[in-house]
């Protein structure tokens, strides 16, 4: 059977061509959901009620089961007050909003290692920020989150913690020694919405530049990638659609966004991996 993963989706899931049920077992998000996103915002609206519902649906009636990992761009106190669930050995929640459930999605907001089908995945949440170049604002800083909201994320002054920013963002470290030392599988594949930092570092060298190197999270990333040399790693966040060669030591590496890479009997189809259309 067939599992889609894809790139960060922001709230917008409908910009994108979604395999049918026919095609697909399930579908992985590699983080970026922002379904809902901004809750305990003054500025988040009826109208942002009514959309995020609709797409939450719109996910859910797709038919097959989508594992949806929180990247930094997801809203965690809306994901945390969501009640947890075990699939397997491990804790995800299950998706749900205004008080209606929506069975299909499952949000990882933790590391969460398990088959799915007949593959074994390894799932990594977290990333920090790249657009925190001054300190968020408090959370009732209205003025603050006036600005965030005229101009979305990509402006400096705009991230303010529970509104639009969450400090636990970043890849949680406690959580990857526990996942690491209970699991009893090597993952035929991982997915993460960071990338490990040899990746990371040539994604973004501005961002690198300016804060003197990788992130702690994306030094853990890059620390299970050498436990586990060789496994095709998939990952979102930098908002392109892009493949690494691999070495000796290092897992073949590819970026997800608008494409959907499959993976299929426990290995990744070589020519979603490596392909990128060139009309994203």
């Amino acid at each position: 059977m067939t599992v889609y993963i894809t790139g960060d989706i922001h709230g917008f899931p409908i910009t994108r061509d979604w395999p049918s049920k026919n095609e697909a077992e399930a579908v992985i998000i590699a983080g970026d959901f922002g379904i809902p996103f901004g809750l305990l915002s003054p500025n988040h609206t009826i109208e942002d009620a009514q959309r995020e519902l609709r797409y939450a649906q719109f996910l859910n009636d797709l038919g097959y089961p989508i594992y949806a990992i929180c990247g930094n761009h997801d809203d965690r106190d809306a994901y945390g007050a969501m009640d947890s669930m075990y699939l397997g050995d491990y804790v995800v929640r299950q998706f749900a909003l205004y008080g209606e459930t929506f069975d299909n999605i499952y949000i990882v907001d933790r590391p969460w290692a398990g088959k799915i089908g007949n593959q074994k995945f390894l799932l990594i949440p977290g990333a920090q920020s790249h657009d925190l170049f001054c300190t968020p604002g408090e959370p009732n800083d209205v003025a603050s989150m006036d600005r965030y909201y005229r101009h979305l994320w990509h402006n400096e002054f705009t991230r303010c913690n529970h509104r639009s920013w969450w400090e636990n963002e970043d890849v949680d470290p406690s959580a990857v020694s526990h996942i690491l030392g209970t699991i009893d599988f090597r993952p035929d594949v991982i997915v993460s919405h960071d990338a490990p930092a040899y990746i990371a570092i040539n994604y973004n060298r501005d961002y690198i530049t300016l804060h003197g190197g990788a992130t702690k999270g994306e030094e853990i990333l890059e620390k299970i990638s050498k436990r586990y040399p060789h496994t095709p790693w998939i990952h979102g966040h930098f908002h392109r659609d892009q493949f690494e060669n691999w070495d000796e030591e290092e897992a073949p590496t590819r970026c997800v966004y608008n494409d959907f890479v499959y993976a299929e009997d426990g290995k990744i189809d070589s020519k979603s991996f490596w392909s990128v259309d060139e009309d994203v």
